[in-house]
């Protein structure tokens, strides 16, 4: 037990670095540089098991964009989802 509670607790800190990396990359482009659509990839070879989807949603009337990223890892042979929320103006 004590072997897996270690690897979900890596996979945890791996997962919000992983996140705050693709959050950073995104608030770096600005909202004019932000299409309305979904992408999803990975973050290569670097990182196996882990990967990402994106949901860019169309500006609100101030010129804010709402992104949704999700970050995927594979544990214990399923695959785990975590959403993280991000506003951009």
């Amino acid at each position: 037990m004590a072997a897996r509670a270690t690897g979900a607790s890596t996979n945890d800190t791996v997962l919000t670095l992983l996140a705050q990396e693709k959050l950073a990359e995104i608030q770096l482009l600005g909202p004019e540089r932000l299409a309305e659509r979904e992408t999803a990839g990975d973050f290569g070879p670097q990182y196996p098991g882990y990967g990402w989807k994106m949901v860019v949603h169309e500006p609100d009337d101030r010129n804010v964009v709402r992104v949704e990223v999700a970050i995927t890892a594979l544990e214990a042979g399923r695959t785990r989802e975590t959403w993280f929320y991000t506003a951009i103006f």
